[in-house]
Formats: C-alpha cells, sequence, structure tokens
C-alpha cells in the first residue's frame, strides 16, 4: 500500500499519539503478564485450581499486545496505511475484549457474593466456595472428642463451650493428624487454603463460626470469626486489582485505535485534495 500525505502539525500531533499508546501497550502488556502471574501465584488461584489457566492467559495477552505494538510502530514510522489498518483493527478489538472482561468480572464479583450468601442460606453450589463450606461443615467433627483428642492449652479454651474438649498430650494440633484422617478425601489445595485463610484471617469456619482452628494450630486459641467476611474481602481485593488493569488497557488500546484511524483518514483526505486539484 502507497504512503499517507498528511499535513504535518496533524501527522506530528497523531503520530505522537500513535507512538505513545504502542508505548502504553508494550508496559500494559507487561503488567497484564505480571498481574497474572501474581494471581496465579496466590492462594485461591492455587486452590481454585485455575493457575496454569491464569500464567497462560497473561503470556497470550503479552504477546498479542507486543505483536500489535510491532504492527503499529512499522505502521507509523513508514506511513503504510496497510500496517495502521491492521494495527486499528487489532487495537480495537483487544479494546472491545478487555472491557468485555471487566463487565465480565464484575458480573463474576458480583454472582461470588450471592452464591456465598446462598451457600451460607443452606442452598448448595457448585463452586469452589461450597467446597470450603463442606468441609468444615463434613470433615471436622471429631477435632478435639474422644475420636480425636487435640493438643491444646486448657487456658485458651475456658467456658461451657469447652467442657467436653479432649486434650491429650499426644493428640493432634491440626485435623489432618487426627486417627483416621477425617479430611483424607479432601483435595491438598483446598486444606492448604483454608489453612493459610485461618492464619491470616483469624478465622475458623465459612458461614458459621467454629470453636477450633482445624486446619492451622489450634492453640493458637479461639477463632475469633466466621471465614465468610474476610474470604469475600480477599475476593474482593483480587477482583479490585483485575479491574485496573482491565479499565487502563481498554482505555490505551482505544486511543491506540482512535489515533490510528485519524492518521489514516486525515492522509486519505489529503490525498483526495492533491487528486481533485491536479
Amino acid at each position: 500500500m502507497g504512503s499517507s500525505n498528511i499535513p504535518m502539525s496533524c501527522a506530528s500531533f497523531l503520530k505522537c499519539w500513535i507512538y505513545t499508546s504502542i508505548a502504553l501497550l508494550l508496559v500494559m502488556g507487561i503488567v497484564v503478564e505480571i498481574v497474572f502471574v501474581v494471581l496465579a501465584c496466590g492462594r485461591f488461584a492455587e486452590a481454585a485450581e485455575n493457575k496454569t489457566s491464569l500464567i497462560v492467559t497473561g503470556t497470550i495477552c503479552l504477546c498479542v499486545m507486543i505483536l500489535v505494538a510491532i504492527i503499529g510502530c512499522c505502521g507509523a514510522s513508514k506511513k503504510n496505511t496497510c500496517l495502521l489498518i491492521t494495527y486499528a483493527i487489532i487495537a480495537g478489538l483487544l479494546c472491545a475484549c478487555f472491557w468485555i472482561s471487566f463487565v465480565y468480572m464484575k458480573k463474576g464479583k458480583d454472582n461470588i457474593h450471592d452464591d456465598v450468601n446462598a451457600i451460607c442460606a443452606n442452598n448448595n453450589k457448585n463452586t469452589f466456595i461450597n467446597d470450603l463450606n463442606n468441609v468444615y461443615r463434613n470433615n471436622v467433627a471429631a477435632f478435639c472428642t474422644a475420636a480425636c483428642p487435640c493438643k491444646a492449652d486448657a487456658n485458651k479454651f475456658t467456658g461451657a463451650a469447652y467442657a467436653t474438649m479432649v486434650r491429650n498430650a499426644n493428640g493432634a494440633t491440626v485435623i489432618a493428624n487426627c486417627p483416621n484422617n477425617p479430611v483424607s478425601g479432601v483435595k491438598n489445595s483446598l486444606l492448604s487454603f483454608l489453612g493459610w485463610l485461618e492464619e491470616k484471617k483469624d478465622c475458623s469456619g465459612i458461614c458459621t463460626q467454629q470453636p477450633y482452628y482445624y486446619f492451622s494450630d489450634v492453640n493458637r486459641g479461639v477463632p475469633g470469626k466466621a471465614c465468610k467476611d474476610p474470604l469475600l474481602d480477599y475476593l474482593d481485593k483480587w477482583y479490585i486489582g483485575a479491574y485496573v488493569v482491565t479499565i487502563i488497557a481498554g482505555v490505551v488500546t482505544f486511543l491506540g485505535t482512535i489515533s490510528s484511524l485519524l492518521y489514516i483518514c486525515l492522509g486519505t483526505k489529503k490525498t483526495d485534495e492533491k487528486s481533485a486539484a491536479a
């Protein structure tokens, strides 16, 4: 395709915008990859077993953004209409993908809150959080009983609620160490996440506060609360980070699309004016 002839003042301005959007696109590609890797290394991704998909998605986004940036840079430097159109189309598609992702994640966040409320109202949902809740509901009753004495400091457990607590110097400090391990059928990823959640958030149980820490050291004492609200707060922060990245990426790709289209349109207009004058 031929080169575009554009008035110098407009050309300089628009080319500056194109190069700026390309630079920002490369930066956003790196940021997206970093964010996806950080999310993949987080406890929730590990427990939900979607670590690989997050890393692959981030890497694909980075590669696509690098490719788009190269196309845009070549098109702007050579004033090549074909490359600029290609850049505008792909950047526009990326822009649409980022904004669709934002809407999808917003809906996903709202659905998680609705699912947790439904789960706590005893309505089973086929979700990861329901699996967490069921671990507490179905697998922990034997802890600190005759079936599984616990090695706990009696001074940390006082009152009528702990009158039937069975302790033993050789007992278990976490439920996985009980005889006939009651959580042997639970995925290790879930147990690891629950241990982290109990330890970091000082909570036990998802919907209802439990009397003991089951997946972290029982000698930490009486749990301060149920894990429902801390878990939702953790997930909300996870989503907010993703929101910020997708919004910025959507704005950057939108600027790239608009600036390249204006560059092409002004060049075409100038060419038509020259043809008419001839």
